[in-house]
């Protein structure tokens, strides 16, 4: 959402754009990897002063992370994302590039379809995700003997 609601802002920063793109880019590759340590750390009641906000998401933090498996769902988003800031930093470069009279459109060409393949590649792999965590559900609750 963040992302969503500074896409403007970071637009009118011009080449900048692409460096921040890659920020949110790296942020979710971040939260995928160290999501067992980031649901560790809610798991936590001593947040201090701000506690009372997290306390309400300490269970659901402490049963995620002791049940946490990494899906190929998930690196699959991983590899997408990397890609995705690959594709941002090649045309970060060739906009200096083009900035400084090198002609090259290799890049400019392709990153709007490019881009746009991640993002659909991406909401695939989350659906996906989201039915392999809703059949483990299902699973578990027409397995669960009384």
């Amino acid at each position: 959402m963040l992302g969503i609601l500074l896409t403007p802002w970071m637009k009118a920063q011009g080449i900048m754009y692409y460096f921040y793109i890659s920020v949110f880019d790296l942020l979710i590759i971040i939260s995928i990897i160290f999501r067992p340590n980031i649901c560790l750390y809610l798991s936590r009641t001593d947040h201090g002063m701000f506690g009372f906000l997290l306390r309400p998401f300490a269970n659901l933090a402490k049963a995620a992370h002791q049940t946490y498996n990494m899906i190929g769902q998930e690196m699959l988003l991983v590899v997408v994302y990397a890609f995705s800031i690959l594709l941002n930093m090649l045309s970060f470069i060739e906009k200096i590039a083009r900035n400084e009279g090198i002609n090259s459109m290799l890049i400019w060409y392709s990153f709007a379809p490019m881009k746009l393949l991640t993002w659909v590649v991406s909401v695939l792999a989350i659906t996906t995700a989201a039915m392999y965590a809703y059949k483990g559900m299902e699973e578990e609750i027409y397995t669960k003997k009384d």
